[in-house]
């Protein structure tokens, strides 16, 4: 068995950095209106966490690990 909370979180965390705020976020376990700023944060810290990064480095909006999830998040270029 495997913990789906990361799965739920990056699956959450594709769909904001590819729909932005159009983005259905309620499957997911967020109230329509919850500002996107305090999902995507929310989404990195249990993401990052999960993976074991230090507490700080998973708060920290402008840290390494957090400035590289959002590209990965979104889809490949078709040229």
């Amino acid at each position: 068995m495997y913990d789906r909370l990361p799965v739920q979180g990056i699956e959450a965390h594709i769909r904001l950095m590819n729909e932005g705020e159009a983005a259905n976020l309620e499957p997911f376990g967020f109230d329509t209106g919850t500002p996107i700023d305090r999902i995507d944060q929310y989404n990195a810290l249990m993401v990052l966490s999960k993976l074991d990064f230090p507490l700080e480095e998973s708060l920290d909006p402008k840290s390494q690990a957090t400035k590289y999830l959002d590209p990965t998040s979104k889809p490949l270029s078709k040229s």
